[in-house]
């Protein structure tokens, strides 16, 4: 049976309220869960860093397979400096059509780069 996806999004919570303080200087946007049911969901937060940089980070996801994995519906991991130029973006937002990896791409500034969705998981090393 498939684990709740409430109990994903609490963990992933807890892990980042651990860090808060070492490498961030604190919640830019405290963390909402919203549940569609037990298996579809939404997070949501923002992460301010010591140069005042910040992650914004929305996230729904599908946990209602058999498998381990977590699908997720629709993503978006935005990091820009402190005078709100971007750094880089991650999504799946349907707006490049005539990328190969549509819909999963990499934004960042000027140019558009491309984003497998194999390594979506880089977000977070890209981000530190």
């Amino acid at each position: 049976m498939a684990r709740s996806l409430l109990q994903h999004f609490e963990d992933v919570v807890r892990i980042l309220s651990e860090q808060v303080g070492d490498t961030t200087v604190g919640w830019e946007r405290e963390p909402e869960i919203e549940e569609r049911d037990d298996q579809i969901g939404r997070l949501a937060f923002g992460l301010r860093y010591h140069d005042d940089s910040t992650l914004h980070v929305e996230l729904w996801a599908d946990c209602s397979d058999d498998e381990p994995s977590i699908r997720w519906l629709h993503y978006s991991f935005h990091y820009q400096n402190a005078d709100e130029t971007l750094r880089f973006r991650y999504d799946n937002a349907p707006h490049h059509g005539d990328l190969p990896t549509f819909p999963h791409h990499l934004c960042t500034q000027p140019a558009r780069a491309l984003l497998p969705q194999a390594h979506r998981t880089s977000v977070m090393l890209h981000a530190g």
